[in-house]
């Protein structure tokens, strides 16, 4: 087999693998969850600020932050939630990680045409109060 073949048949394969579900990747715009998301095991076992919960337990790093929220609430102090704002990229990576990628854009964007074409055409505003409400009326 050529170098020719050996290069088309390694590109087939290559796009058979990235179409599958299982290769998904989401598109993140945000370029810190990005960034986190692209380095999710780290991310996930890095070392965090110490939140403690109800039952006494407490958190360093998400995988323990997981483990600790399922029995537990966090404990609402001042301080606490403060900490527990450095947790929010825990949930956020969960979140996508778990999320169901959908292929049915076409839906999806039909959908939200037809939501907005729908207020275009039916909301009446003169039926909201406000300083324009005579401007409006006076048309």
């Amino acid at each position: 087999m050529n170098s020719k073949h050996l290069a088309l048949l390694l590109s087939f394969s290559l796009t058979a693998c990235a179409s599958t579900d299982s290769d998904y990747v989401p598109n993140i715009t945000f370029a810190p969850l990005k960034s986190a998301y692209t380095n999710y095991a780290s991310e996930i076992d890095k070392t965090r600020p110490s939140l403690t919960f109800n039952n006494k337990s407490h958190a360093s790093n998400c995988t323990d932050y997981f483990s600790a929220r399922k029995k537990s609430n966090i404990v609402e102090t001042g301080v606490n939630f403060l900490v527990a704002q450095e947790y929010l990229i825990c949930d956020t990576l969960n979140a996508i990680k778990h999320a169901t990628p959908t292929n049915n854009t076409s839906t999806r964007k039909n959908t939200v045409f037809d939501g907005g074409k729908q207020l275009a055409t039916k909301v009446d505003l003169r039926s909201f109060r406000s300083s324009f409400y005579r401007r409006v009326d006076d048309l």
